[in-house]
């Protein structure tokens, strides 16, 4: 190959590469597609005083006390795994919807989506107020949980996390961890 030949070549590629990075190019934004999607529930955890998690008859109840220790009021009265109940606390404080589903959402679809008659429900006691979700079934393709806003009034599709270890914790209640005592030698 001539010289000319390859020369010629180069500044083709470098006109073309002026041409995509001068025109083509789209500015870099941070990630505004997370901040666009709705927050199922926004709290901040030190203000949570009570928790509730219930299905039906099935019921786990937690009290936060003055020294941000949680208590278990139900199934039975004891102390909890703090650690778990505010790990919990953390993953669904700014718990975002995976999308809308339906904006306006009418009341008589609640059992098309798990949302009645014995949905998974989340109750959350700040000293601003009470707040009550509810997650309803797994989608067909097990990808997510129909998931209903605070007010009543949207449907959300909410990943897996958060629903699952709701369940976990309602069929599982944190107990505190027990390390074991050393051996001692009785003679």
């Amino acid at each position: 190959m001539k010289p000319i030949y390859t020369f010629g070549m180069l500044g083709i590629l470098l006109a073309l590469g002026a041409y995509v990075f001068f025109f083509e190019r789209q500015p870099v934004t941070p990630s505004g597609n997370q901040e666009s999607k709705p927050k199922i529930v926004q709290m901040q955890p030190s203000t949570v005083k009570t928790l509730t998690i219930s299905r039906g008859a099935q019921k786990t109840s937690f009290e936060q006390d003055k020294l941000s220790h949680w208590r278990l009021l139900a199934p039975q009265q004891t102390e909890a795994d703090s650690v778990a109940v505010n790990t919990l606390l953390d993953h669904i404080k700014d718990w975002q919807a995976a999308e809308v589903l339906e904006p306006a959402f009418k009341v008589s679809e609640k059992p098309t989506f798990g949302l009645a008659p014995n949905p998974l429900r989340l109750e959350i006691t700040t000293p601003s107020g009470k707040s009550e979700i509810l997650i309803g079934n797994k989608t067909p393709i097990n990808s997510g949980y129909y998931v209903l806003s605070a007010d009543g009034k949207q449907l959300y599709l909410s990943f897996i996390n958060v629903p699952e270890e709701l369940n976990q914790m309602l069929f599982q209640p944190p107990l505190p961890k027990v390390s074991p005592s050393p051996l001692t030698n009785k003679k």
